[in-house]
């Protein structure tokens, strides 16, 4: 029996104790949803293609098919439910946790420090970040293939890596790149590079094919390359760090001291950039930190940082391994009273809010809403007959989803400079041809919030948005307001003359 074989059953039971431990910290959360908006996208989208329409072409996104595909597979699998989405969510983050300690003990970090960091980080993230996101799903492949990377160099690790850095690129593209990037550190023959390239191919040639299957190619290109290249990212810049609170300020600090130790070590000790475990470590940290933009505010850096905790813990044990036992004792238990204590009532404090919230049945099952107005807004949603369709806006795809109801336009998020003036005039008249209700949510289209959540919005009040609102009152009359929201019906008798205010397409 080897050596590393030896490790590898040593480090099982610890491995599943993180894996169990990672269940346990999300458990509290299990009906908890933090938020309206961005959860309802991949959802929106998996229930889109599994009721047989054509994403892209029928429905605008911008994401690549993969978090589509692998949420609509789990929603067939297990059906739609609150508590499957939350499994899902469950399941992802655990699987995050334990390759982060099968990464860490693959760099070499001792077991204790390879267990405490993904759980340390399961604890920072649960709360805000319980919801199906790509950006998590793309972490759990990364973090697949940089063990990939870290496993002795032959045909079959490039290949695993090539195809786990070619499927993170069919759910978030750019992370999928610095993945890729990372991943050139591999000490490879001719052979294992051709089989990480062909690795790195599969997913892309399958995604692919099923866009083409469904004759979205035209449309799906338009949407995942040029749209967020020419919009996306001007709108999102935020101060790095920002959001953060005590739970996820560790981790704000952990990703550029991960680097700085790094590089301090490779100062004082030039030979070990020569050695493959530190430059892999130092490629994923820089990924990560790379991919919490454009937007590195405490959330995107909680759900990139899991591929920097290599890295920390070894920089970390190498500063430290000549410190007398005495000043790393001291060292210890001032990290655990001045950071560990803090995050930890957070979490305490979180999970006890969580269980004080009201519980609102849905048609998906029950759930605790962090937003106080969503749960009644979804129950009142729910009461309106199935065959009258409803126009969302601006910013709450998750509301149609669990209320089982069709949006009744093609985009479902409305952000200015972010959503383009077609979009806006292409939804206007979506909503007036189809609409018989319009759920209206004046706290996302207060231009004073919009200016918060978007430092970097040129201006919250462009002209395609205030004439959109303008058709929105002509054609419709607030009948009941819920919280921050407005239910509108369509006016008695319609407005014949309401899609006049609707904004004409830009060069037609």
């Amino acid at each position: 029996m080897t050596r590393k074989l030896r490790t590898a059953e040593a480090d099982t039971p610890l491995m599943l104790a993180v894996f169990a431990g990672s269940l346990v910290l999300c458990a509290p959360f299990r009906r908890y949803i933090p938020w309206i908006g961005d959860e309802g996208i991949l959802l929106r989208g998996a229930t889109e293609i599994l009721s047989g329409r054509a994403l892209y072409r029928d429905v605008f996104e911008f994401h690549p098919p993969g978090g589509f595909l692998v949420t609509a597979a789990w929603l067939k699998l297990v059906g739609f439910w609150v508590p499957s989405i939350r499994a899902l969510v469950f399941l992802i983050t655990a699987a995050i946790a334990t390759l982060t300690f099968r990464c860490c003990r693959a760099i070499g970090v001792s077991r204790w420090t390879s267990a405490a960091l993904p759980l340390a980080w399961v604890m920072a993230s649960e709360g805000f970040l319980t919801q199906v996101n790509h950006h998590l799903m793309t972490t759990a492949l990364s973090l697949a293939a940089m063990l990939a990377v870290l496993a002795p160099p032959t045909v079959k690790s490039a290949l695993a890596a090539g195809l786990a850095a070619g499927a993170a690129g069919m759910v978030t593209p750019t992370r999928g790149l610095l993945t890729a990037l990372a991943c050139m550190v591999l000490p490879l023959r001719r052979s294992g590079w051709l089989a990480f390239g062909a690795g790195l191919i599969v997913v892309p040639l399958a995604c692919l094919a099923f866009v083409i299957s469904r004759h979205a190619a035209s449309a799906a290109f338009e949407d995942v390359i040029f749209w967020p290249a020419r919009h996306y990212a001007g709108v999102q810049a935020v101060p790095y760090g920002t959001g953060s609170d005590p739970r996820s300020q560790l981790f704000v600090i952990a990703l550029p001291l991960a680097l700085g130790l790094a590089i301090l070590s490779f100062i004082r000790t030039r030979s070990l950039f020569g050695e493959p475990r530190w430059r892999t470590g130092a490629g994923f940290a820089v990924a990560a930190l790379v991919g919490a933009y454009p937007r590195p505010d405490a959330a995107h850096i909680l759900l990139t940082i899991p591929l920097a905790l290599p890295l920390l813990g070894l920089a970390l044990e190498h500063a430290t391994r000549q410190w007398p036992r005495l000043v790393q004792a001291a060292a210890l238990a001032l990290v655990a009273v001045f950071a560990l204590a803090p995050a930890i009532e957070d979490y305490a404090s979180m999970v006890r809010r969580t269980a004080n919230l009201p519980v609102t049945v849905t048609p998906r099952g029950r759930g605790a809403f962090a937003e106080g107005d969503a749960g009644p807004l979804i129950a009142r949603v729910a009461e309106i007959p199935a065959d009258q369709p409803i126009f969302f806006y601006p910013y709450m795809p998750l509301v149609p989803v669990l209320a089982g109801r069709e949006h009744a336009a093609s985009v479902d998020v409305f952000v200015p400079s972010y959503t383009t003036p077609n979009q806006y005039s292409q939804a206007c008249r979506q909503a007036l041809a189809r609409a018989r209700w319009v759920v209206f949510d004046r706290e996302w289209t207060d231009p004073h919030f919009l200016k918060l959540v978007f430092p970097k919005m040129d201006n919250p009040l462009p002209p395609e948005r205030v004439a959109v609102e303008r058709a929105l009152g002509a054609g419709f009359e607030t009948v009941q307001q819920v919280g921050r929201f407005d239910l509108m019906r369509r006016r008695a008798g319609g407005d014949a003359n309401a899609a006049r205010f609707c904004p004409a397409p830009v060069g037609g």
